[in-house]
């Protein structure tokens, strides 16, 4: 009983220990290695070939494949990976072509599969030395590449994994959660992967790998909900190195579900890819340290759906066991006080680092909003826990509607 009770404090401190680690990361970071512009860097030695994929997106893929396009850099090429039976997002992809076609292509894909075969079809296709993964509602800094390039050279990485940050102009209770929950990732992903802090996990947005690794490892692997997921272990199996571009200021912009269900759902599709590739087994391969970081990863999605009907047998054991259960209570409520504390403290790096304000009522929303958006969370992990014990890995699309980004069209 006394262990059915801890359980939620022992999540919850690591939750919050975990967000106290963030932010000292981040002042840390600020004050010792201050972000490196793009134009600082070295000549571009390397090319680039850039695999945009889409599937219902004729609302946003036009003008995101010509932000893409605008990049400051001497050698790269765009390939726009698009579904054969999706018209409007073909017509799209095409008008985009139209107006640069000396760095669009089109490639009308009629696999009808996963994202990981549709990359896969495109990587034939591909010339460069470095594939780059961007999704259709990504609006991308014009100076990343160069970044890439750099960094890329001066670290010998085989991949390189840019910051991402989904935003938005009044966002909902729940939109703000995931914008500073996302930011709360990448200040946990190491800028310090170079001291060795943590590994890094490469993601389906603003990645790049070395033809040659991509190819030696025969490209992604099909059908995988969480191809980036799958990619890591097998480019870390194969020994290749895997670092991490720290500039906010580079990040890649993305929308935010424009609704709590898309937001379930889209995480359902990613919690259910990370049951995938933990039930393939092919991550117990790695070597102890990189074995256990990875286990971690992959179970966080179990732990997550088994909490939510363990947190009420937890409170009633702790009431059953007397003055200890209130004192293990007292503890659970300090811990969720501190933990909200921490997440709105996040608030002020992010407006640092993007151009997005929120309000002071707004700040309040979001600390009174936590323990809503951790039940969707969990909610989210327990629809793809039984999604996957039915054996459904159909693809659960997240519409993209080209809403008002903070960063504007500059």
């Amino acid at each position: 009983m006394l262990v059915i009770a801890t359980i939620p404090l022992i999540w919850l401190c690591r939750t919050t220990l975990g967000r106290m680690r963030a932010l000292t990361r981040s002042v840390r970071l600020r004050l010792r290695n201050p972000p490196r512009a793009a134009a600082e860097e070295a000549e571009p030695a390397l090319s680039f070939s850039l695999l945009v994929t889409a599937r219902r997106e004729a609302a946003v893929l036009e003008d995101n494949l010509l932000r893409l396009s605008l990049s400051d850099h001497p050698a790269f090429e765009i390939f726009a990976v698009v579904d054969a039976d999706d018209d409007a997002t073909v017509a799209a992809a095409r008008r985009a072509a139209a107006i640069r076609p000396d760095l669009i292509t089109v490639l009308v894909d009629e696999g009808g599969d996963m994202k990981s075969g549709a990359l896969n079809r495109a990587l034939a296709h591909c010339r460069h030395d470095v594939i780059g993964v961007f999704d259709a509602d990504g609006w991308t800094h014009p100076g990343l590449l160069r970044a890439v390039d750099a960094h890329l050279r001066r670290t010998g990485a085989d991949a390189i994994q840019a910051q991402n940050q989904p935003l938005r102009n009044s966002p909902r209770w729940y939109q703000s959660q995931h914008m500073v929950e996302t930011y709360f990732m990448f200040l946990n992903e190491p800028r310090a992967v170079e001291i060795g802090l943590l590994d890094v996990r490469l993601s389906g947005n603003s990645c790049f790998i070395r033809r040659d690794a991509l190819t030696e490892i025969g490209g992604w692997k099909p059908d995988q909900l969480a191809e980036d997921c799958d990619l890591t272990i097998r480019l870390m199996l194969a020994g290749k190195k895997l670092s991490f571009l720290p500039e906010a200021t580079l990040a890649t912009i993305e929308e935010t579900p424009s609704g709590i269900t898309a937001f379930v759902r889209q995480r359902a599709r990613w919690n259910q890819g990370f049951l995938q590739v933990l039930l393939d087994g092919e991550w117990r391969l790695l070597p102890r340290p990189e074995r256990r970081k990875m286990r971690n990863v992959l179970l966080a999605n179990l732990f997550r759906a088994a909490y939510l009907p363990v947190l009420p047998l937890s409170v009633f054991a702790a009431l059953a066991l007397g003055p200890p259960g209130i004192v293990l209570l007292s503890s659970l409520t300090a811990a969720g006080v501190v933990n909200t504390f921490l997440t709105t403290a996040l608030v002020h790096p992010l407006q640092d680092d993007f151009p997005f304000t929120m309000p002071k009522w707004a700040r309040l929303r979001l600390a009174v909003t936590v323990p809503l958006f951790h039940a969707a969370l969990m909610a989210a992990a327990m629809v793809a826990v039984l999604r996957e014990l039915r054996g459904d890995r159909s693809w659960a699309k997240t519409a993209h509607f080209g809403l008002e980004l903070p960063r504007g069209a500059a």
